[in-house]
């Protein structure tokens, strides 16, 4: 079942890198992520730019599927929903690859001025999921995330 499970995954992110091929768009990057033994594709935000926008304008995100901030340096990171078409579960990671904090179901922003999520917790990256994939998977505080960065 594992076995399958890893295929689905392998043949989901080779899905995404041909439409993103087709899409012109060859800058996005994608890894694979683990929590709890449980597999993620993830989109890599590595710039200013990509931070800013993250999965706004998304209509839908698959299961599994995510965004992983990357920043440059460990510090408080704070988000907020405006412009983002799904709700999400948030999860911040500190250096050494800690869950030090989740904010779950984080609902789209309809009207200014929109909540902002986060924790006076210094992290070096924040994961987003689509909402309801921390209790789906057991995801909690203090779980370690497992990825390498290329």
């Amino acid at each position: 079942m594992e076995k399958l499970k890893n295929t689905a995954i392998y043949l989901f992110l080779l899905f995404l890198l041909f439409n993103t091929y087709l899409q012109g768009n060859q800058k996005k990057k994608f890894i694979r992520l683990n929590i709890n033994s449980n597999p993620f594709i993830v989109e890599l935000a590595l710039t200013p730019s990509e931070w800013e926008k993250g999965l706004m304008f998304r209509k839908q995100i698959p299961d599994d599927y995510g965004m992983l901030f990357v920043f440059r340096e460990e510090g408080y990171q704070w988000f907020w929903m405006k412009n983002t078409f799904v709700p999400l579960d948030i999860i911040w990671i500190n250096r050494e690859k800690k869950i030090v904090y989740i904010a779950e179901n984080c609902k789209p922003c309809l009207e200014e001025p929109c909540p902002s999520y986060g924790e006076e917790i210094p992290v070096l990256y924040v994961l987003e999921l689509k909402a309801g994939s921390v209790k789906k998977y057991g995801i909690k505080k203090g779980d370690r995330v497992d990825f390498l960065i290329p």
